[in-house]
């Protein structure tokens, strides 16, 4: 049996996208609320220790990576001259994707102010208040972008023949 590059394509995006899901709904559900019990300092301090170390190099590349691919599979599906029902969720989840992207790069700048010297606790709590609304969106986004490729792996998985 013999998978075309389509599917494995989904498939992979399906992992990734899944993962950053995951990783961003774990940020807005346990860690972002921890503030309130943990204090604004302590979980700022907690933040950029954890955006400075190791987390960039898992969550930018599984950001960056997952959104392209799944871009890319639009794009492809365009070729494969799939039926609207095929093309459907793999369009979506570009859409999905974009939109998760310029969220995360808004959440971000918001996110990085915290990190300014000498801010007191007041503004910092407003900083991350703020961030907690971008990265719930954000969150959101990554999520139905995740369920959309499970859709589309779903429809496309089994009705693309290898050629």
């Amino acid at each position: 049996m013999s998978f075309h590059p389509f599917a494995v394509l989904l498939f992979a995006i399906a992992i990734l996208d899944g993962l950053l899901a995951g990783a961003s709904l774990d940020q807005s559900i346990e860690q972002l609320p921890a503030r309130h019990r943990i204090g604004v300092r302590a979980y700022s301090a907690y933040s950029h220790a954890s955006h400075a170390a190791i987390g960039r190099f898992w969550l930018i590349p599984l950001a960056i990576g997952g959104a392209a691919l799944t871009v890319a599979s639009a794009i492809w599906s365009h070729w494969l001259h799939l039926s609207p029902s095929q093309s459907l969720p793999v369009v979506l989840g570009a859409g999905f994707a974009i939109a998760h992207s310029l969220s995360t790069v808004k959440a971000a700048s918001v996110n990085v102010t915290q990190w300014r010297p000498n801010t007191d606790d007041a503004a910092l709590a407003s900083i991350l208040d703020h961030y907690a609304r971008w990265q719930a969106l954000r969150a959101a986004l990554q999520f139905l972008t995740f369920f959309v490729a499970v859709w589309a792996l779903a429809v496309n998985g089994a009705a693309i023949e290898a050629h």
